[in-house]
């Protein structure tokens, strides 16, 4: 019995080592910090929105953004490939950076896929801007948090 227990607390015990499965480094988003929001200017195969400053959104700004994430299917891109729409944007890694644009403090979204499954190592840390081409696999998207509603949709371009 007491070998039992001991192996149960080993086992316990690693698991509290071991990195969460579900937690922070499980999620498919990642809320960057404002020193980011200078690489907006320099995205591949997209324009970016003309930022004015920035601000840092909380994890309830976030939260609240992703729970109103299935309302960008209902846009049609505005910019790169015009017409597109993105149906099912959680299936994307995405990364949010408060800028703002006349005054009004906004979340850039920065989404993009991959082919093989692995986003970019750093992608946690820094706005990933080298995807360049491929319509619809990388996009950006404005969300307003005081009217919580998303616009300016924008896919890269194909060449």
């Amino acid at each position: 019995m007491a070998s039992l227990t001991f192996k149960l607390r080993t086992v316990a015990f690693l698991l509290l080592l071991s990195p969460p499965i579900h937690g922070q480094s499980g999620k498919r988003f990642v809320l960057l910090p404002e020193s980011e929001t200078s690489a907006i200017s320099h995205l591949c195969s997209r324009n970016g929105p003309k930022v004015g400053g920035s601000w840092q959104p909380t994890e309830g700004d976030v939260e609240l953004l992703e729970s109103h994430l299935s309302r960008i299917s209902k846009l049609k891109s505005e910019d790169g490939l015009v017409g597109i729409h993105i149906s099912k944007p959680s299936r994307y890694y995405r990364q949010y950076v408060g800028i703002v644009i006349g005054g009004r403090k906004l979340i850039y979204l920065n989404a993009f896929s991959t082919f093989d499954e692995k986003p970019p190592a750093d992608w946690r840390e820094r706005l990933v801007v080298g995807i360049c081409d491929g319509g619809p696999s990388a996009w950006g998207v404005l969300y307003d948090p005081e009217t919580k509603e998303f616009s300016q949709l924008s896919t890269n371009e194909i060449a």
